[in-house]
């Protein structure tokens, strides 16, 4: 068996997760990787939630929050730099479960931390949880990874994650809520680096003593790694990739016009509209629905485009609205 360990020295979540892809689709036989990374302020998707139903999407881009979607399953979390991210990468032929989660918990250990694992697959200290685990299965390899909770913001992390409860019914992955804790709670010596440290430390001394360091500043070049970055941070995978659903929005403008929009959600975009109102013009509920179907879901864009079609006193045909842009500015860099 092969073992190599990796640190990222990026903090940013679309970069983070094109180095986990990218070290999955180029392992070799008999190998595994440990990589350990941080992310600034974000919200991690599995791979089959829905963003509207785990965090209120447009308070995170307004704060400049990260919101991210991750290849493996399970639900929803918050990540700032006080949480630690771990990735064991590895053939599955190699692959053994208790093994990696060994790996951390005998760092923890290490680190006078009573962690256990728990049926879940979280990692808990007197019932309170410091990490949950995801897994990818992709042919012959595997990726296990996890958070683990140092000195994270925590009361910012339970306010974060609460979706904004306008949907009716949706299909995909629901969160479940866990009442967490920091590491830093049970031994306030510890930091970020003592923690990352004890957990190469133990991974070298449970697969192999001789793991080396592989750099992964050169793989920025390569066009591999360049696609899928650019793939995490597109709107296609971020919203498109979401399970179908549905949803009623109600809006009332300062004329108290009263709008009831009943969407149907495919792919993030919206695929069907029907439209309740008291206004008299049906010319303006007629362009509503031309302009937000087929457009990707943003709830304070359509409340936008509804505000400006009943001020706008000019209004003569669709073409007036045909360059409207729904999308805010999404990402960090």
């Amino acid at each position: 068996m092969e073992s190599h360990f990796t640190v990222s020295d990026n903090f940013n979540i679309y970069y983070n997760l094109a180095v986990e892809e990218y070290l999955l689709e180029n392992l070799r036989i008999n190998e595994c990787i440990l990589f350990l990374y941080k992310n600034r302020s974000s919200v991690i998707l599995g791979r089959n939630q829905n963003p509207w139903a785990e965090c209120r999407v447009d308070e995170l881009i307004e704060q400049r929050i990260s919101i991210a979607r991750r290849i493996s399953g399970g639900g929803a979390v918050y990540q700032d730099l006080g949480n630690l991210n771990y990735s064991f990468i590895m053939d599955k032929k190699i692959y053994n479960l208790d093994k990696t989660f060994e790996v951390v918990l005998s760092a923890l250990k290490s680190l006078g931390i009573p962690a256990q694992r728990n049926d879940k697959n979280d990692l808990i200290i007197n019932g309170l949880k410091i990490s949950g685990n995801a897994f990818v299965y992709k042919k012959d390899k595997v990726i296990h990874h996890g958070t683990l909770l140092v000195s994270s913001d925590i009361p910012f992390l339970k306010k974060i994650l609460n979706g904004v409860g306008f949907i009716d019914h949706f299909k995909g992955t629901h969160s479940r809520s866990s009442i967490v804790t920091n590491l830093c709670s049970y031994n306030k010596s510890i930091n970020m680096d003592i923690v990352q440290s004890e957990i190469v430390n133990s991974f070298r001394h449970i697969f192999t003593p001789d793991s080396k360091y592989i750099p992964i500043k050169s793989i920025e070049n390569v066009m591999l790694f360049k696609e899928l970055y650019r793939k995490n941070m597109s709107f296609e995978w971020l919203f498109g990739k979401t399970p179908e659903y549905f949803l009623i929005l109600n809006y009332k403008d300062g004329f108290n016009t009263y709008v009831e929009l009943r969407l149907h959600i495919v792919s993030g975009r919206i695929s069907d509209v029907e439209i309740h109102s008291d206004c008299l013009s049906n010319k303006k509920i007629i362009m509503i629905k031309n302009i937000i179907t087929g457009q990707y879901f943003f709830p304070s864009r359509i409340e936008k485009v509804i505000s400006d079609i009943f001020l706008c006193k000019q209004l003569r045909n669709n073409n007036d609205f045909k360059n409207y842009n729904l999308y805010p500015e999404l990402f960090n860099s």
